[in-house]
């Protein structure tokens, strides 16, 4: 018996909701990085960080920097294709962003800083 996942995106389709994600990664400047959980709390979807790695595995567009997406801890992923964490690396460091570590960024000098709009303020 074959069994259909349905992924529920509170309405949105997976598109509406990749796009939404991809807005947000766009605005992420040269020589900084954001993390998967950073652009789904930006997106008002807090929960839904591992949907921007979907997203992120889902690009099609040259135009959305995909590199500047990393781990909470700083760290590039290990991706399933071989080489694309090294390519990563290689685009992180033509755009300036420091490592400390092999794969591991200095998010205090090179993290986005931008925070949620404030709904009360």
């Amino acid at each position: 018996m074959m069994v259909d996942f349905v992924k529920d995106y509170d309405g949105l389709s997976e598109a509406e909701l990749y796009n939404l994600f991809y807005q947000i990664i766009r605005e992420i400047p040269i020589g900084k990085v954001a993390t998967y959980g950073q652009i789904a709390l930006l997106a008002d979807r807090p929960r839904d960080a591992r949907y921007v790695g979907h997203a992120l595995h889902a690009v099609a567009d040259p135009d959305i920097p995909w590199q500047r997406v990393v781990m909470a801890s700083g760290e590039i992923a290990t991706r399933s294709n071989p080489g694309e964490r090294e390519r990563q690396r290689a685009m992180l460091r033509k755009e300036g962003v420091e490592f400390v570590a092999e794969y591991q960024i200095d998010m205090q000098r090179c993290g986005w800083q931008k925070t949620p709009p404030d709904l009360f303020g």
